[in-house]
């Protein structure tokens, strides 16, 4: 028998920890370039199995040996107490680690989603606690492929290989509906952001759609709770992670501070947070920016110049909810301070806008406009804002009224190549 060194045990950890590896994931763990020589070992004294999982491919399982030296190696436990379930087994068996060949690739692309995220989180010097599907059942009615949990966040990764037909995913949704009016959810103490990423298929853009049409038809009446679901390629959704996600745990937002020194600087608005006015619209917005004269807000051309404002940039399923309900913020806000509601919606380009919203028929409300960080660099006010038409054409503005449109452009002129 080969002599045991801490990197066998430690290599056996990472396989009971994500149950499924490859060789480049066991690099991109232990920054081992070559990493065989330790696999091969524990191959020959049969600690894990090698599986073919499609042709040509092949990742590494734990065995019950495997699992049982690393019980003693460890030290852990064969039984804990649980104060909700009581006393339970504290281990996980091989065969419940184990997985069918069919289920591998799904497995490794979860796997090297979740390690990338935890590089970034490691390179931050951030805390981060991994939980693997066979431990992520701590929200009920629904099973994530995997949970990372930091600051005061838990991350619910869902990975699509384009596999679940139109109506598994609806009932994926189903189970999360579920679990949005539970109790569990109600009195929940972490924020709860859903990164539901596609991967593995050549029609990324369309099946990205897809999905996002089955999360409005399912859960469109409920986005608006303390929720966050995005939708994307692993590359994309890592951008929503260190570029949205950790800056907000430390009160930091980049675009959003971009776009409220752009509105104030360049178009004279005054930038304010938005969260004063939570509690009346039952929906969180980002900024409140508005035109002052006095003490009173400045009309001008026949509007005042008052405006709620999200960004889109990394596409956000509650803001499409919030323009479905823009009646109802307009009711309340009207019956509080007998003014209308408009609301701006400020994105990367106008072509991803309009894909989106125009899905569920999320355009044509008056008090609901658009821009683009680059518009509002570049351009005027009134001519940085504009309006989708029914047919796909752009429109911007006159004056600040934001009353007189004019024609720019249509949305196929701007499709991406």
């Amino acid at each position: 028998m080969f002599p045991l060194t801490p990197t066998h045990i430690r290599f056996l950890s990472l396989l009971y920890d994500y149950r499924c590896l490859s060789d480049e994931l066991f690099t991109a763990l232990t920054g081992e370039a070559n990493p065989s020589s330790i696999l091969r070992d524990l191959l020959e004294q049969q600690y894990i199995k090698q599986i073919e999982y499609k042709a040509g491919k092949c990742a590494y399982l734990l065995t019950r040996e495997g699992v049982d030296l690393l019980r003693r190696e460890c030290d852990i436990p064969s039984e804990v107490y649980d104060g909700k379930r009581g006393i339970r087994r504290a281990y996980y068996r091989a065969s419940e680690l184990d997985l069918h060949p069919r289920y591998m690739n799904h497995q490794l692309h979860t796997n090297q989603f979740v390690i990338s995220l935890m590089k970034e989180f490691d390179k931050r010097k951030i805390p981060c606690k991994y939980l693997n599907e066979k431990e992520s059942s701590r929200y009920p009615s629904i099973r994530p492929d995997a949970i990372l949990s930091f600051a005061d966040v838990d991350l619910l990764i869902e990975m699509d290989m384009a596999t679940e037909s139109r109506k598994q995913l609806k009932e994926k949704w189903e189970n999360y509906r579920s679990f949005l009016t539970s109790p569990s959810f109600a009195y929940k103490e972490r924020t709860i952001v859903v990164l539901f990423a596609v991967a593995g298929t050549a029609q990324e853009r369309e099946r990205i759609q897809l999905i996002k049409h089955t999360i409005y038809g399912s859960l469109m009446d409920l986005l608006l709770s303390d929720i966050d679901i995005y939708v994307g390629s692993p590359k994309t959704l890592m951008d929503v992670v260190t570029k949205r996600i950790i800056p907000q745990t430390q009160e930091q937002d980049l675009p959003l501070f971009f776009i409220g020194k752009t509105l104030r600087e360049q178009h004279r608005f005054s930038v304010s947070p938005a969260t004063n006015f939570r509690s009346l619209l039952g929906a969180s917005f980002a900024l409140y920016v508005r035109k002052k004269q006095g003490d009173r807000l400045l009309m001008e051309e026949g509007r005042l110049q008052e405006f709620f404002v999200d960004d889109y940039f990394f596409c956000p399923a509650k803001t499409i909810a919030k323009v479905l309900y823009i009646q109802r913020f307009s009711s309340l806000f009207r019956s509080k301070y007998g003014r209308p509601f408009t609301y701006l919606i400020v994105g990367k380009n106008e072509y991803e806008m309009y894909v989106d919203f125009s899905m569920i028929n999320a355009l044509g409300h008056s008090n609901v406009f658009f821009t683009t960080y680059s518009r509002l660099k570049q351009k005027p006010f009134p001519e940085a804002v504009f309006q989708f038409d029914s047919f796909g054409n752009i429109h911007h503005f006159k004056h600040y009224g934001l009353s007189e449109r004019i024609f720019e452009t249509h949305i196929s002129m701007l499709a991406p190549q």
